[in-house]
């Protein structure tokens, strides 16, 4: 099993959407050499995000985000960030899009 993640400093817009395409090209390019390295033999039995959620890093306090849901720390309000809906579709499709 493998899992990895991006953090970045994420900026919602006035609803708490992110358009968060610098995490999307990262997990795309991870998932991307992840295939070819199934290709040459490695065996991978699962994959996952680093966190769904957006969480305290040791490293980055709060100052950066990890989730590819948003979270309001304010309010607990969750928000499904762009990285969300396109890793969704990646699961549903079974291959990578963008």
């Amino acid at each position: 099993m493998t899992e990895n993640g991006c953090a970045a400093p994420d900026v919602p817009n006035d609803e708490g959407f992110v358009d968060d395409w610098d995490r999307i090209r990262y997990l795309q390019a991870h998932l991307q050499a992840l295939h070819q390295a199934i290709l040459e033999g490695a065996n991978v039995p699962g994959k996952s995000v680093r966190s769904i959620f957006d969480n305290f890093e040791w490293e980055h306090v709060y100052s950066s985000r990890l989730g590819l849901v948003r979270v309001d720390y304010r309010n607990q309000r969750r928000t499904p960030e762009q990285s969300a809906h396109w890793h969704r579709e990646v699961i549903e499709r079974n291959a990578i899009s963008i």
